[in-house]
């Protein structure tokens, strides 16, 4: 098993959501929230171990399926664990798994909510709630492309993982031979 790549791959899923948090903490900032505090001492936490895991790239840079499967099942757990920290921090959910559950239901776009109530919630918080249901959305995979083999049968091709928009669009990439959206 590659540890070092897995490690500097969820140092960099750590980088990426501090960069995510940024927008909530700016929303906070704009509406003199006090979970601005909380939003930047998030930024912070995620910021130091992901900056420390991602100076040293890995020498061995082989990644198999095995190291695949680890690398996401890690990268959901440590997003959702660090994403409901401003939720326990500003004290809108005060139980640490009622905050992660809300986390989980935005980045699985699930819908499902612990809140009786939403409207209370101050910006930067609701904010941070509607956003990871957003980045739970973009996370979804672009087509994957066919190609006609013999006697017409269609045989996949290596999937092509594509930035889909916040709306569900995917667009395919044109190595697949079309670039038509979705």
């Amino acid at each position: 098993m590659n540890y070092s790549m897995i490690f500097y791959i969820i140092g960099w899923i750590l980088d990426v959501e501090a960069a995510l948090l940024v927008p909530s903490l700016a929303v906070s900032l704009i509406y003199h929230e006090s979970c601005a505090l909380a939003f930047f001492i998030t930024i912070v936490l995620c910021l130091i171990p992901g900056v420390i895991l991602v100076r040293k790239q890995p020498k061995n840079k082989v990644f198999y399926t095995r190291e695949g499967s680890v690398t996401v099942a890690l990268s959901w757990i440590v997003m959702s664990i660090m994403g409901s920290i401003p939720f326990l921090l500003s004290g809108s959910i005060t139980n640490p798994v009622d905050a992660l559950f809300e986390t989980v239901s935005g980045f699985t776009t699930t819908g499902a909510s612990i809140l009786p109530a939403v409207e209370p919630l101050q910006h930067g918080i609701l904010f941070w709630r509607s956003f990871t249901h957003w980045i739970g959305e973009s996370r979804e995979p672009g087509p994957l492309c066919h190609k006609a083999g013999p006697e017409g049968a269609v045989h996949r091709k290596d999937p092509l993982w594509t930035l889909s928009v916040p709306d569900g669009y995917g667009v395919c990439s044109p190595a697949c031979g079309t670039d038509a959206g979705v």
